[in-house]
């Protein structure tokens, strides 16, 4: 559910989730990878990043969540 969600000022923007039961590991369900708490990701590490953001330049929000591989270039971001 959205909660407060701000796409002018990126305000609130996560959501965890919690299940009712178990999940099924399987194609379309997988473990989301963290880093270590205090720990940043490094430069070169191939990342999944997901969201509802805008699909282009003044282009409405996605109605369906996001996802795209991408590699950190730089953590000074």
């Amino acid at each position: 559910f959205e909660s407060g969600f701000d796409p002018q000022r990126l305000l609130n923007d996560i959501v965890i989730l919690q299940l009712n039961g178990s999940a099924t590991i399987n194609r379309n369900v997988q473990l989301a990878r963290l880093p270590a708490q205090n720990q940043g990701v490094g430069s070169g590490v191939p990342c999944l990043a997901m969201g509802w953001g805008q699909l282009g330049t003044a282009r409405p929000l996605a109605s369906v969540l996001q996802e795209l591989n991408v590699t950190v270039v730089t953590t000074l971001c």
